[in-house]
């Protein structure tokens, strides 16, 4: 069978580092499958057993341990798995790798792959899942959610009442990771929220990491039955109408921006002089909805966007907050991943340029109000619009935005009630490199 392997431990960049050879298909043990390999990844390990050293093989050295195929045999012992299967796997580093067309490997390190998942994907789970799983359930004892198998015989998170009595043991407790948009770091994000109910703040340092994270956790939001309603919840699932009686009306609005639409919610006054002074609010970091809810325990009703917004309409200003892109009723999440500061400023600036095209706005009278990022977008846009009437920033940023993540995950920590209990006092950090 193909495989690739190595014969001379060399830099990487050498053309003899690895190379194709041929090598014979193993022959399954009692215990093991066959499998017919369909993807592989790449790990640290990898890197560590290829580093260069005087060391010659005899015989072609195949590396490779994260694997993802189909059963092609079985061992006479195994009774687990059957040929057809679709598995994945991280396979013993004291046996040849995974790097060739067929592999052999023992039942009892395998899993059934994940339906939802590409045969790529699979391979990409094990090694760094496996750290993240041993991390939190067994060093750290965090309690774990029921788990049953379903019709096919795989396992899956329990329905809810199962979770539900799990989950009431570590809901609301906090969770830092270090480097939350990491191999290891983003699956501990996603089983420490829906396996264990626990409250997540994860730090990323690239732009396109910073904007990836945020993205993971709200749709973790959506698939946790513990979540509250937060900012990642659906914007038809709100009612953003105006109270009844209140001195002012609530539309529905779209704005266009280049390739997508900003969903939100115009507030207009019904008496005063027209046409209406204006307020475009601006959200801090993370994708967060209109009414910029914290979810926190205790505060998920705290809509503070909202409240801001409906005193200033009942005081005859106008104005107008909107779910952020790619989130709540905002299309657009393509576009995350690659997206600033800068660039996201420009959402705001077409808030601004389509309330200048209403009639019962006063172009010459419209004010930004910025929170923590959307302080800095405010003021961003207050030097570069000369028509802008005022800039409010709440809680601007006066430090470097690192800094500012580390300060704020500790002072959340520090205040979290719950450290008292075992698994509230416990924390880990990953640094993924």
């Amino acid at each position: 069978m193909r495989a690739v392997g190595l014969y001379k431990y060399l830099p990487i960049d050498n053309p003899e580092s690895l190379v194709d050879v041929d090598v014979p298909t193993p022959e399954p043990a009692p215990r093991d499958l066959l499998v017919k390999v369909k993807a592989v990844s790449v790990n640290p390990v990898d890197t560590k057993v290829r580093s260069p050293k005087d060391k010659v093989e005899a015989a072609p050295r195949v590396l490779g341990w994260d694997a993802a195929g189909i059963v092609e045999r079985v061992g006479g012992a195994v009774s687990f798995f059957k040929p057809g299967d679709e598995v994945y796997y991280a396979g013993s580093i004291t046996r040849p790798g995974c790097n060739s067309e067929y592999h052999a490997v023992d039942e009892r390190i395998v899993g059934r792959k994940p339906r939802n998942l590409s045969f790529e994907e699979a391979a990409a789970m094990p090694l760094t899942t496996i750290t993240a799983w041993e991390a939190l359930f067994d060093r750290m004892a965090i309690p774990l959610a029921t788990l049953a198998p379903d019709d096919t015989g795989e396992v899956s998170v329990g329905s809810a009442p199962e979770v539900a009595s799990a989950f009431r043991r570590t809901s609301g407790h906090s969770l830092l990771i270090i480097g939350g948009a990491g191999g290891v770091g983003s699956i501990a994000i996603q089983l420490a929220k829906v396996l264990a109910g626990m409250r997540v703040i994860a730090t990323a340092s690239r732009p396109e990491s910073a904007k990836w994270a945020p993205l993971l956790l709200a749709n973790l939001a959506k698939a946790s039955p513990s979540s509250p309603s937060s900012s990642s919840s659906a914007s038809n699932a709100v009612d953003y109408s105006a109270p009844a009686n209140a001195p002012f009306s609530a539309e529905e609005v779209s704005i266009p921006v280049s390739t997508y639409a900003l969903a939100g919610t115009l507030l207009l006054p019904k008496s005063g002089k027209r046409p209406f002074t204006a307020v475009v609010m601006i959200t801090g970091s993370g994708l967060q909805t209109r009414d910029s809810r914290i979810p926190m325990p205790g505060l998920e009703q705290y809509a503070p966007f909202r409240q801001i917004a409906e005193r200033l309409a009942s005081n005859g200003v106008a104005v107008l907050r909107v779910d952020d892109r790619g989130i709540g009723g905002s299309t657009g999440r393509e576009t995350l991943e690659k997206a600033t500061t800068t660039s996201l400023a420009e959402d705001t600036r077409a808030q601004i340029a389509w309330l200048r095209t209403r009639a019962d706005i006063d172009g010459a009278r419209i004010i930004v109000v910025g929170h923590s990022e959307g302080a800095s977008i405010a003021s961003m846009i207050g030097a570069s619009d000369p028509k802008l009437f005022a800039v409010v920033m709440m809680a601007g940023p006066g430090k470097r935005g690192g800094d500012i993540a580390i300060e704020q995950q500790e002072d959340m920590l520090r205040s979290d009630t719950t450290a008292g209990s075992p698994a509230g006092s416990r924390c880990v950090v990953f640094r993924v490199c």
